[in-house]
Parts: C-alpha cells; structure tokens; sequence
C-alpha cells in the first residue's frame, strides 16, 4: 500500500496491524491529520485517541536541505536526554510495504500546528500574537541551538554555516 502526497482517505487496515505489532498497543483509530512537508498521521488507542503521530515525509522533502527519515527519528532519540522541547521519539519504520516510504511514530504532542502554505490559526492573527509566537519560535530555536552537539557526530553531517548559505538562497533567486 502507497499513500500517494495528496490521499487522505485511504483504507488502513494493514498499517494500524503494524502498529498494533510493532508498538505492542491495540491501535483503535488513525486519521490522517495533514499533509504537507509531511503526512501527519493520529493514532488512537483505547485508552487514548491521541497516543501517537506518524511523520512520513512527501515528496516536497526532496530538497538537499532537509535529512531523512531515519536522520530525523535518530536526532528526535537523541534529544530525549536534554530539556529541549521535542516528542519522544517511539518508533521507526523503514519498510515500504507498511506505507511506500519509511516513516516515524512519535508521541502525540497537544498544541495547535501551523501547516505549509496555510495562514496563522485563527487566534494568532492579531499583531500581539504573531509577537508571541514569533519570541516562542526563537526562543525555541535559540534553546535547541544549546544543545551540546557532540551526542549527533555520528548521526549528523557537520556543515559550516557558509557552506549552507549559497544552497539554501539560491532557490530564492529564482
């Protein structure tokens, strides 16, 4: 089974017996949340609707800027030792037979998301809460920025700050 980018009504039944196996919970419910820069999958248990979120990457991911899946999961494991505000990273899959290209699951996080090419939510339009949300933001970033990255050497490809500019801008130029 392959979701293409777009799908969002698809029958589920062999993913939510993967997840049933692979996460040792009785998977009652999925919905597909979004789809953008990723396809944000819920997951619901007896106990909870909102235990878990797949992240799948689309194909708008293809850019040399982003890291795959696998990099990404890795990075979200390591950053449960800090204090920085991430969700626990639960599983990955890389078989393309479960979803047509390898995905995450990570703990369900409540909050309000803000998707690709969507306006601000409703009560984040006002000027004081673009403020607000902007200072979380970076304030958030800032605070991820701390983190000592010797722990990601192995998992995380070093790159200079320099070299990253030139790649990054040139799509804007266009």
């Amino acid at each position: 089974m392959t979701l293409s980018d777009t799908e969002t009504n698809t029958d589920m039944e062999h993913f939510q017996s993967y997840l049933s196996t692979h996460l040792d919970v009785h998977v009652v419910e999925t919905e597909i949340l979004n789809v953008g820069l990723n396809r944000i999958i819920r997951i619901g248990t007896p106990e909870n609707p909102n235990e878990y979120v797949v992240r799948q990457p689309t194909s708008a991911r293809t850019d040399s800027g982003f890291i795959d899946a696998a990099t990404e999961f890795k990075v979200m494991e390591r950053l449960e030792s800090t204090d920085a505000p991430a969700p626990n990273a639960i599983h990955f899959c890389a078989d393309e037979s479960v979803l047509g290209t390898p995905f995450s699951v990570i703990e369900f996080v409540e909050g309000a998301g803000i998707h690709w090419g969507e306006s601000l939510p409703p009560g984040q339009q006002t000027p004081q809460a673009r403020e607000r949300l902007g200072t979380l933001l970076v304030d958030t970033l800032t605070h991820l920025h701390t983190v000592d990255v010797d722990q990601f050497v192995d998992i995380c490809e070093r790159v200079r700050p320099k070299e990253q500019v030139g790649p990054n801008l040139a799509p804007l130029a266009d």
